[in-house]
């Protein structure tokens, strides 16, 4: 009505690399800076804002630890 917003605006800090929302109005984003966010669209509400950059630290880590070995990752030989 008149241009107004339903809702407020989601900042999210950096752009949206990942995004989905369930039959129960639970959306979930994965930012390009490696945050996690889930709302709750009925209740307006922010279940969860959590930083994944431990989980791609373990990532980048095994990864580098397998090169520096001289293991491969891939399946194929």
């Amino acid at each position: 009505m008149a241009g107004r917003r339903a809702q407020p605006a989601i900042l999210l800090g950096s752009a949206a690399a990942f995004m989905d929302c369930d039959d129960s109005w639970k959306l979930l984003v994965v930012t390009r800076g490696g945050t996690l966010h889930v709302w709750d669209l009925q209740e307006w509400k922010r279940l969860l804002h959590e930083s994944l950059s431990p989980l791609l630290s373990l990532t980048s880590t095994s990864t580098s630890t397998s090169t520096s070995t001289g293991e491969t990752s891939s399946a194929f030989h």
